[in-house]
């Protein structure tokens, strides 16, 4: 022992410092955590957590004690609280509705003489009734006794209401920004109170009010004419809207946006106009051919001379609107073009197909489809402002000319203001927009552009075309608390791909789980009882109105009480899965169970814009087998087992044969992989936060030892397990933990070729931009970097050589066979 002291006298300090920490481990009540760290039963590199662990289990212990409610506290008697008081607070406002209906019942005048008398005199009357100004001016209050409510443009008001007369209590201008000062002031003259709603950044009214006082010098006028000047300077007002702005009445923003039943109808409008305040709930759908936002570039022509119009598009959008009225004939539509010319041109190509397509007739009648709902309309954006329908075409038009010469110019939109009528446009469908154009955002130079107007539009096809804005791309939020972090570490442990913190706008899903089956689908969102829960102010936001919205939107939800999570983790755990499982056999209920392997997706019939309007049929038959296509990104699988020799020595003094065990288990799981992410995994499952030079120098002679005995093959740091090669497959790496996974360098080649055959499949023909672009989708990345150029480029290039591409001028093709 003497000696060893000799030998050790360097270590004397961390002796000293060693004994100190037990000390105070000691003094802290310490010693049980001492003791298993001193024997070696339990890793230093564990202790902490250990340490928070037991913590957190005594503090839970000491509450339940101090209050016997939370030990009593049960997960489903709790939800069964939840959906009673969800029942009657909803009974509760219908009951509201009914009092009201009740009361203005009650309130009706029963009589039959006086103003009452000569209201039922003129129901009674067969011709000759009194004009509607003069019944109003005579029997006034009785009306108002009978219909509390009118609904009245501006000239109504002054047509039907005279001065002096009747009264409101409250008048509601709405659409405020279209109205101006001098249509609204009558009817505010004749009203007590007055609320005025209306959006800035949408259209103003069509024509400016012309001042009254032209021939007036204001700077010679006297101080008695105070008056003339306050009525001057509200006629230069655009609307009502800014009239109140300027006299600072009381106002506040709502920040609700209910339409849109996607994000990406609504994000450009967002960003663009709204500085990203919105609040709207997420989408459990990524945008697709149903929902959101599309884009269907047409090759049509403008004709810049007497039509001004686009004949193509206008038939490529009359067909789109047959399709609709034959598959979706419940869903409300709505088209939407940038001219009238262009809106003529289309009502042209549905009035030649109408006669020969008996739905589509029904479709278009003016009294609306589906038993009185909105009825198809076609309008230019000026005269938009206000409809909303399920789904919304818009009709760009301008394009290049017979000679291929694109002005840059896009009729209202290129005028000041123009972004305005953009943003009325952008916002009409609740669930999908579908923007035809013969042009795209690459066609739009900006240094032609003398308003914003252009430049929105060129944001906005941008975005429509590859789901991009020029802004950074949002980084995903963390877990709000270590309980989330246990509930999505125990579904990733079960195979699922999670995120944390889904959603848009301040309004996020704490968890939400994706649907294997359909890229950038979830299948279930969890919602934790967390600080976010905690901090709603009434109880009927976050147990009704939160959740109704949510599954309005067409999301399954579940909800996870962190009392049942801390008794009861395992039954808690096993209820979620259930729950997933159940959302999975909703979404695809003749689906077979989840593999872990999204399924390739059928190939998309035949386009019926390939064929005349004469032409189209609806199909009954059952499809066609749809062709092998490339298969669609799975979520990348990290292996994750347990290393028995953790704690007991380091990794590098491992034995290599146990060392190679453990490398080929990696790349039986996540073949084929670097061998440099292959030392980075061991090393997270040794415990390590970092891998150090002699950790990477073993892993990598393990690596060549196994290939030596025929375990695994290495080509350019590449490890694949021996035997028969799987078929190549893109992996998406957005939910990874790794980080170095989403470096460009690891990418395997095969899986990147892979990622480029299916894009270039599914575009047809693309430029290696925007193939690079497509690609980076694929792995889940949101930025397409210059390293990831040069790599979807050289790749290019090997599938050329190999004759799996061809090049047509700058685009990529699969080479015919």
């Amino acid at each position: 022992r003497l000696a060893a002291w000799l030998r050790g006298r360097e270590t004397l300090a961390d002796w000293s410092l060693l004994a100190a920490a037990a000390e105070a481990c000691s003094e802290l009540g310490l010693d049980e955590l001492r003791a298993r760290v001193g024997d070696g039963r339990l890793a230093a590199t564990d202790a902490f957590n250990v340490f928070r662990y037991a913590r957190a289990e005594a503090v839970w212990r000491r509450l339940c004690a101090e209050d016997p409610v939370l030990a009593a506290l049960d997960g489903a008697e709790r939800t069964a609280k939840v959906a009673a008081f969800r029942r009657a607070d909803d009974r509760l406002r219908h009951l509201a509705a009914q009092e009201v209906a009740l009361l203005h019942h009650r309130a009706l005048p029963v009589g039959s003489a006086g103003q009452i008398g000569m209201v039922r005199g003129e129901i009674s009357k067969q011709r000759r009734h009194w004009a509607l100004r003069t019944l109003l001016d005579r029997a006034g209050e009785a009306v108002i006794r009978i219909k509390p409510i009118l609904l009245m443009s501006p000239l109504s008001v002054a047509q039907f209401l005279r001065p002096g007369g009747l009264i409101f209590d409250i008048l509601v201008i709405d659409e405020a920004s279209q109205v101006r000062p001098a249509d609204a002031l009558g009817a505010i003259a004749r009203a007590r109170q007055i609320i005025v709603v209306g959006d800035a950044k949408q259209l103003p009214p069509t024509s400016f009010f012309d001042r009254q006082m032209e021939g007036v010098d204001d700077d010679t006028q006297d101080a008695d004419d105070a008056a003339a000047i306050r009525a001057a300077q509200a006629a230069d007002m655009e609307s009502i809207l800014t009239l109140c702005e300027a006299r600072s009445v009381p106002g506040a923003g709502l920040r609700w946006h209910y339409r849109s039943h996607h994000p990406s109808l609504i994000a450009v409008s967002n960003d663009t106009f709204y500085d990203n305040r919105l609040i709207y709930p997420p989408s459990p759908d990524a945008a697709g051919p149903e929902r959101g936002l599309t884009f269907t570039k047409v090759d049509g022509v403008y004709d810049r001379g007497r039509k001004r119009s686009n004949p193509r598009e206008a038939q490529e959008v009359a067909r789109a609107v047959l399709r609709h009225a034959q598959s979706h004939p419940d869903a409300t539509l709505g088209v939407a073009t940038f001219s009238v010319p262009q809106r003529d041109a289309i009502l042209n190509e549905l009035e030649l197909m109408r006669a020969e397509y008996p739905e589509l007739e029904a479709f278009c009648r003016e009294e609306g489809t589906g038993g009185g709902r909105e009825p198809f309309f076609v309008k230019n954006l000026e005269n938009v402002q206000g409809d909303e329908r399920d789904v919304i075409f818009i009709s760009v038009g301008y394009g290049r000319d017979a000679q291929g010469y694109l002005a840059q110019g896009f009729g209202p939109v290129s005028s000041d203001g123009g972004e305005r009528r953009l943003n009325v446009l952008f916002t009409r469908a609740k669930r999908q927009c579908r923007v035809f154009a013969s042009i795209t955002h690459h066609d739009i130079r900006l240094d032609a552009a003398r308003n914003a107007g252009p430049r929105v539009l060129k944001r906005f096809l941008k975005f429509a075309e590859t789901g991009e804005m020029d802004l950074p791309a949002a980084t995903g939020r963390e877990p709000d608390s270590p309980f989330e972090e246990a509930v999505a570490a125990a579904l990733r442990q079960a195979g699922h791909v999670v995120d944390p913190q889904v959603g848009f706008a301040g309004f996020r899903i704490d968890l939400a789980v994706r649907d294997p089956a359909v890229p950038g689908r979830y299948l279930l969102g969890i919602e934790c009882d967390g600080a976010r829960y905690h901090s709603s102010r009434w109880a009927r936001e976050r147990d009704r109105l939160r959740q109704s919205v949510l599954e309005q939107k067409g999301w399954t939800m579940h909800r996870i009480w962190s009392t049942d999570w801390f008794q009861r983790p395992d039954a808690e755990v096993q209820r979620l899965l259930q729950a997933v499982a159940a959302a999975q056999a909703k979404a695809h209920p003749a689906a077979p169970p989840t593999t872990g392997r999204a399924p390739v997706p059928p190939a998309p019939a035949e386009s019926m814009a390939s064929k005349p309007p004469s032409r189209i049929v609806v199909a009954r038959a059952a499809p066609a087998p749809a062709p092998e296509s490339p298969r669609a990104a799975i979520p990348y699988r990290e292996a994750e087992f347990r290393v028995h020799e953790r704690g007991e020595m380091d990794l590098h003094e491992a034995p290599l044969q146990k060392i190679a065990d453990y490398v080929v288990q990696v790349v039986q799981c996540e073949q084929p992989v670097h061998v440099s992410e292959v030392a980075r995994r061991l090393s997270g499952l040794w415990g390590y936060e970092r891998t150090g030079k002699r950790i990477g120098e073993r892993v990598g002679r393990a690596a060549r030892h196994a290939a030596q005995c025929g375990l695994l093959t290495q080509h350019d740091g590449f490890l694949r397990a021996a035997g028969e090669a799987p078929e190549p497959a893109v992996r998406d790496r957005s939910a990874v933990k790794s980080r170095t996974l989403r470096e460009v360098a690891l990418l395997p080649p095969e899986e990147v070729e892979c990622a480029i055959l299916q894009a270039v499949e599914q575009n047809v023909s693309l430029p290696v931009e925007e193939c690079a672009v497509q690609v980076a989708r694929q792995f889940g990345y949101r930025r397409t970097g210059a390293d990831l150029h040069r790599v979807v480029a050289v790749a290019a290039d090997r599938l050329t050589a190999a004759g799996r591409l061809q090049r047509d001028g700058a685009a990529l093709r699969l080479a015919s066979v």
